[in-house]
């Protein structure tokens, strides 16, 4: 068994033309260490070109990312309650950083809950009794629009009756209704038992 690895040696840039499979070479212009793969191919595995970068990335990461403080790792900061050791660890500080306890949280719950409710009687304070008081339809205010443009308006002083004359006979109106006022025509009858023949008042 051979006891010497033998290394082909370069003194150009340029990548080796041919190397067996598992045959090395380098290169001292370029400082890159080859490796002939199967399929005639060559790949590039190490050499001081490597070493350098690696070297330039560790020095580049140390000055963009500086080193872990009590509250900043790297590029990211933290609020108080918490601490970043030397490595990185986060860890809560102070018994305030621990949580909150349930009866805390529940109180929260209920001070949002109050918010929204907001002094609503208690007949309308809960999602569900609002839809019931609107019939559970989804168009309410639709509907309720619908519903009031069908009334008659107050300022039309009745003008804006569809049919007076169902109107009178719903009221218990007769012809007498429609008359002058200044002259009254009556035919048949009687008030307080007097009886009317006809004529003109």
């Amino acid at each position: 068994m051979a006891t010497k690895i033998q290394i082909k040696r370069s003194t150009t840039t340029a990548k080796p033309s041919f190397l067996s499979p598992g045959e090395l070479a380098y290169s001292e212009a370029s400082d890159k260490l080859y490796i002939g793969v199967d399929g005639a191919g060559i790949d590039t595995i190490g050499g001081k070109d490597f070493t350098d970068k690696v070297t330039d990335l560790t020095t580049n990461m140390r000055n963009y990312l500086p080193a872990a403080t009590a509250s900043q790792f790297g590029a990211i900061k933290i609020g108080t309650g918490l601490s970043i050791d030397g490595s990185g660890v986060v860890s809560a500080t102070g018994g305030s950083a621990q949580g909150l306890t349930e009866s805390e949280v529940d109180a929260r719950v209920q001070l949002g809950v109050d918010s929204i409710v907001a002094g609503a009687p208690a007949a309308l304070n809960t999602l569900n009794e609002l839809a019931e008081a609107l019939n559970d339809d989804a168009n309410a205010v639709t509907s309720l629009t619908s519903q009031v443009s069908g009334k008659m308006s107050k300022s039309q002083n009745l003008a804006d009756l569809t049919n007076a004359t169902t109107a009178r006979s719903n009221l218990g109106l007769g012809t007498i209704a429609l008359q002058n006022s200044a002259s009254v025509s009556i035919t048949g009858g009687s008030i307080d038992g007097v009886t009317l023949d006809g004529g003109t008042f």
